[in-house]
C-alpha cells in the first residue's frame, strides 16, 4: 500500500502530515488499486483524517479501479460523521460506480436510514437502476429493511420497477421471505400478479410456506 495511503488508513495523522508537509502533491497519490488517501480514510472510519484531507485538497469524487468514490466508502462504511464531512464537499450523490451502483444503492443495501434520508434530500434518484436493473428498492426488499423500503415509497420509488429478470421489488421481497416487506409493498400498490422472465408472479417465487400463507390471508382479508 502506498505510505500516504497506509497512514490515512491507519488513522495515523502526525504521519500523514509529515508526509504531505514534505509532499504536497501525495494529497491525492493512489496506490495499485487506484485509491488514493481520502478513500482509505474513509474505509477506516477515520473522521479526523478525512477532515485534514478535505481542508488540503483531497479530490472527493475520485474513482478508484471498480469506480467507487470516498463517498461512496463513506456512505457503505456507515460512519456517519465521516459522511456529513464529505456531504458539505458538494460530491456527485448520482454517481455510478463499475456495477452501476450509486450511494443510496448502498444505504438502502446496509439498512442506513438517516444517510439514506440525507442522500434523498440532497436529490439521489431513487429510481436509479444498476447495471442488473435493480432500484434501491429492490435492494432494501431483498434484505429485508422494513424501514428504507418505507422511506424510499414515501420518496417517490417505483414499487413495480423490474430488474433485468423481470423482477419487482415485491418478487424479491417474496423469494427472499420477507413477508412484512412484501405487505407493505402491497399496500403502496405493488401488483402481485406480474410475471418475471421465467413467467412467474411474486407468490411463484415465495418458497417459505408461512410467509407465503400470511400474504395469501393479507391479500384476501384486503378483498
Amino acid at each position: 500500500m502506498d505510505k500516504t495511503c497506509e497512514a490515512a488508513y491507519e488513522g495515523n495523522l502526525e504521519k500523514l502530515k509529515e508526509i504531505l508537509e514534505k509532499e504536497p502533491e501525495l494529497i491525492n497519490s493512489v496506490d495499485e488499486d487506484i485509491r488514493t488517501p481520502l478513500h482509505w480514510a474513509c474505509s477506516g472510519k477515520r473522521t479526523d483524517v478525512v477532515e485534514y484531507l478535505l481542508a488540503n485538497g483531497a479530490k472527493v469524487d475520485s474513482e478508484d479501479e471498480a469506480g467507487w468514490t470516498p463517498f461512496m466508502i463513506a456512505v457503505s462504511s456507515g460512519c456517519l460523521e465521516t459522511f456529513n464531512l464529505l456531504l458539505k464537499q458538494k460530491p456527485n450523490i448520482n454517481k455510478t460506480n463499475e456495477s452501476g451502483q450509486t450511494a443510496l444503492h448502498y444505504s438502502a443495501s446496509k439498512n442506513q436510514i438517516e444517510i439514506s434520508k440525507a442522500l434523498i434530500d440532497n436529490k439521489a434518484q431513487v429510481n436509479i437502476k444498476n447495471k442488473i436493473g435493480q432500484t434501491p428498492l429492490h435492494r432494501a426488499s431483498s434484505l429485508g429493511n422494513y424501514g428504507i423500503v418505507s422511506l424510499l415509497i414515501d420518496s417517490g420509488a417505483n414499487v413495480d420497477s423490474l430488474d433485468n429478470q423481470r423482477n419487482s421489488p415485491l418478487h424479491i421481497a417474496c423469494e427472499y421471505g420477507f413477508g412484512d416487506v412484501a405487505i407493505l409493498l402491497i399496500e403502496n400498490g405493488a401488483s402481485v400478479d406480474v410475471v418475471n422472465a421465467d413467467k412467474k408472479t411474486p407468490l411463484d417465487v415465495c418458497t417459505d410456506i408461512k410467509v407465503k400463507k400470511h400474504i395469501t390471508m393479507y391479500l384476501e382479508n384486503s378483498k
